[in-house]
């Protein structure tokens, strides 16, 4: 029992029902924010084209398979495989307003997901975007 509770200490407070993560905006972050800001923004910085994914995500494995296909090098963090994967999820959704996954970054830009990618390879401005 204690485990857990200490487990939760730094993070959100859970919402009223006790079903997650609050929706209420905290004009103070939680101390764990500030370091998970800063993984996410150099991971987008230091790499071309970075995927926030899931594993089990059908959209996620599209985008990747895509890339792949385009011999596109890119970085995969699949945040469901990370310890941190919450609160960089916490992170993203305060940087896009994206709560979901895959969540693309190409030269430091947010994309958006699995639809905004393909529309961007079925226009042909991807391959653009990726090697501007």
């Amino acid at each position: 029992m204690a485990l857990s509770f200490v487990s939760t200490l730094g993070r959100l407070p859970l919402s009223p029902l006790g079903l997650g993560r609050s929706s209420a905006r905290c004009a103070v972050r939680p101390r764990w924010f500030a370091s998970s800001a800063s993984i996410v923004d150099n991971a987008i910085t230091e790499n071309n084209v970075m995927v926030f994914s899931a594993s089990y995500c059908p959209y996620c494995r599209q985008v990747k398979s895509l890339f792949n296909e385009l011999d596109v090098d890119h970085t995969v963090w699949e945040l469901d495989e990370r310890a941190d994967g919450d609160d960089i999820k916490g992170v993203l959704l305060e940087k896009t307003g994206q709560r979901t996954v895959p969540n693309v970054f190409i030269g430091g830009k947010h994309v958006g997901g699995c639809d905004d990618t393909m529309a961007l390879y079925d226009g042909g401005k991807l391959l653009g975007m990726v090697n501007a």
